[in-house]
Protein backbone atom coordinates (compact mmCIF):
# COMPACT_ATOMS: atom_id res chain seq x y z
CA UNK A 1 0.00 0.00 0.00
CA UNK A 2 1.06 3.74 -1.21
CA UNK A 3 1.31 6.27 1.70
CA UNK A 4 1.92 10.32 1.13
CA UNK A 5 3.07 12.74 3.84
CA UNK A 6 0.95 15.70 4.33
CA UNK A 7 2.39 19.00 6.28
CA UNK A 8 -0.21 20.52 8.97
CA UNK A 9 -0.11 24.33 8.42
CA UNK A 10 -0.59 26.91 11.10
CA UNK A 11 0.18 30.49 10.82
CA UNK A 12 2.74 29.72 7.99
CA UNK A 13 4.91 26.82 10.78
CA UNK A 14 4.87 23.60 9.76
CA UNK A 15 3.40 21.79 13.31
CA UNK A 16 3.13 17.93 12.03
CA UNK A 17 3.70 15.72 9.34
CA UNK A 18 0.79 13.01 9.05
CA UNK A 19 1.21 9.81 6.72
CA UNK A 20 -2.02 9.18 5.02
CA UNK A 21 -2.51 5.87 3.18
CA UNK A 22 -3.35 6.31 -0.66
CA UNK A 23 -6.04 7.17 -1.90
CA UNK A 24 -6.38 9.73 0.72
CA UNK A 25 -9.69 10.34 2.20
CA UNK A 26 -10.23 14.11 1.93
CA UNK A 27 -12.92 13.92 4.45
CA UNK A 28 -10.41 12.51 6.98
CA UNK A 29 -7.75 15.48 6.06
CA UNK A 30 -10.69 17.88 6.61
CA UNK A 31 -11.31 16.69 9.79
CA UNK A 32 -7.75 16.43 11.01
CA UNK A 33 -7.41 20.37 9.80
CA UNK A 34 -10.86 21.16 11.36
CA UNK A 35 -10.04 19.69 14.91
CA UNK A 36 -6.70 20.69 15.35
CA UNK A 37 -7.55 24.29 13.84
CA UNK A 38 -4.74 24.47 10.99
CA UNK A 39 -4.89 26.73 8.42
CA UNK A 40 -3.68 23.56 5.87
CA UNK A 41 -3.16 20.05 5.60
CA UNK A 42 -1.27 19.79 2.37
CA UNK A 43 0.77 17.07 0.45
CA UNK A 44 4.19 17.87 1.75
CA UNK A 45 5.89 16.27 -1.66
CA UNK A 46 9.37 17.80 -0.84
CA UNK A 47 11.07 19.88 1.54
CA UNK A 48 8.42 20.04 4.68
CA UNK A 49 9.73 19.29 8.38
CA UNK A 50 8.16 19.90 11.20
CA UNK A 51 9.53 23.46 12.64
CA UNK A 52 9.92 24.37 8.90
CA UNK A 53 7.76 27.06 7.42
CA UNK A 54 5.28 27.49 4.16
CA UNK A 55 4.87 30.42 2.06
CA UNK A 56 1.37 29.31 0.37
CA UNK A 57 3.49 28.06 -2.37
CA UNK A 58 6.93 26.24 -0.99
CA UNK A 59 8.02 24.78 2.06
CA UNK A 60 11.31 25.84 3.85
CA UNK A 61 14.25 24.78 5.63
CA UNK A 62 14.25 25.48 9.45
CA UNK A 63 16.37 28.64 9.98
CA UNK A 64 19.26 27.14 11.36
CA UNK A 65 20.19 31.00 12.83
CA UNK A 66 18.73 34.51 12.89
CA UNK A 67 21.53 36.10 10.97
CA UNK A 68 20.27 33.36 7.70
CA UNK A 69 18.67 34.12 5.13
CA UNK A 70 16.36 32.68 2.80
CA UNK A 71 18.02 31.00 -0.70
CA UNK A 72 15.27 31.13 -3.20
CA UNK A 73 16.65 28.74 -5.24
CA UNK A 74 16.97 26.32 -2.78
CA UNK A 75 13.86 26.99 -0.20
CA UNK A 76 16.93 26.89 2.79
CA UNK A 77 18.95 29.71 4.74
CA UNK A 78 22.61 30.67 3.36
CA UNK A 79 25.01 31.97 5.99
CA UNK A 80 25.82 35.35 5.21
CA UNK A 81 29.25 34.24 4.20
CA UNK A 82 29.71 31.20 2.53
CA UNK A 83 31.70 28.06 3.95
CA UNK A 84 35.31 28.39 3.86
CA UNK A 85 36.94 26.08 0.64
CA UNK A 86 40.01 25.31 2.55
CA UNK A 87 39.43 21.48 3.84
CA UNK A 88 39.57 21.91 7.47
CA UNK A 89 36.07 21.90 9.43
CA UNK A 90 34.30 24.85 10.88
CA UNK A 91 31.50 26.16 13.41
CA UNK A 92 29.03 28.77 12.75
CA UNK A 93 29.36 31.39 15.47
CA UNK A 94 26.06 33.48 15.75
CA UNK A 95 27.78 36.10 17.75
CA UNK A 96 30.23 37.08 15.39
CA UNK A 97 28.33 36.14 12.13
CA UNK A 98 31.64 34.06 10.87
CA UNK A 99 32.87 30.78 10.87
CA UNK A 100 35.38 29.39 13.25
CA UNK A 101 37.62 26.82 12.51
CA UNK A 102 37.28 23.18 14.94
CA UNK A 103 40.42 22.23 16.38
Amino acid sequence: MNTINYACVKNGLVTNIIVFDEPVDTQLVEQVKNEFLLDVVIPAITGASIGGTYDGEHFWAIQAYPSWVRNQDTHGYDAPTSYPTDGKDYIWNEETTSWVEIN
